[in-house]
């Protein structure tokens, strides 16, 4: 398991997912919802939820990826081992979901948000 962050840290991060749109063939997260009527991206990482239209998430072009923006206050509040799943909203009513996975958030011998 590697780590995501570590506790304390304020990080762009980069949602670099991608969809299985055939048993053969993957696209990158933002090529898939540029072209298929996505209309809600859903993070949510422990107890944290991070959406599309609530402005948490966003599309980053010269990366063409989308990321979300995590502050100090919320990656304190992290534990050790956290569990994180990304899903996808299709028009009105197709929603889809990755698998749970789960990564390490590492300590932070400061617990002082700067």
């Amino acid at each position: 398991m590697n780590e995501l962050i570590r506790q304390g840290d304020a990080v762009f991060l980069l949602l670099n997912f991608t969809v299985k749109t055939s048993a053969s063939t993957t696209v990158s997260l933002a090529d898939f919802v540029a072209n298929n009527d996505v209309t809600e991206i859903e993070l949510t990482i422990g107890d944290c939820m991070f959406t599309l239209t609530g402005g948490d998430i966003a599309l980053d072009e010269s990366f063409n990826m989308y990321y979300v923006k995590i502050p100090q206050t919320v990656s304190f509040d992290w534990s050790s081992i956290i569990r994180y799943q990304l899903r996808l909203k299709r028009g009105s009513f197709l929603v889809c979901s990755s698998t749970i996975y789960n990564t390490i958030i590492g300590n932070s011998l400061s617990k002082e948000v700067i």
